[in-house]
């Protein structure tokens, strides 16, 4: 069963009408006409579809589909922490260049000290 028929069956199964249906996706009721007979449909406008009808997405996609959006969200998942990460290292990384410039300022305020104790004496 292709994409657009199951989606078609889900429809039904939810008593969906198509004129909602279309509303919902903000499409006229001819292109879901057109939608509902095919195969070929972008994951961005399943997982739209998915949301009105109120189904998971997998209930929309085959397995080779399923397997690339796992392997996505896999990507993403590793992404976010290795973000989270790069984060801690800046903030890490910050902290130790205040605690530089405090010893710089520190360093440089004992050097003024000892050369004015060095021309008075």
């Amino acid at each position: 069963m292709h994409k657009g028929q199951k989606i078609k069956e889900l429809l039904k199964q939810k008593k969906i009408k198509q004129v909602d249906f279309a509303n919902d996706l903000g499409v006229s009721k001819q292109r879901v006409f057109q939608l509902l007979k095919e195969d070929d449909i972008s994951i961005d406008r399943l997982m739209r579809i998915a949301k009105i009808i109120g189904v998971p997405l997998s209930e929309l996609i085959d397995n080779e589909e399923r397997s690339i959006l796992e392997d996505k969200e896999s990507c993403f998942n590793e992404i976010r922490s290795l973000k989270e990460q790069l984060l801690a290292y800046k903030i890490a990384l910050k902290s130790q260049q205040d605690l530089i410039d405090v010893l710089k300022q520190s360093r440089e305020g004992q050097g003024t000290s000892t050369k004015q104790t060095g021309t008075s004496g």
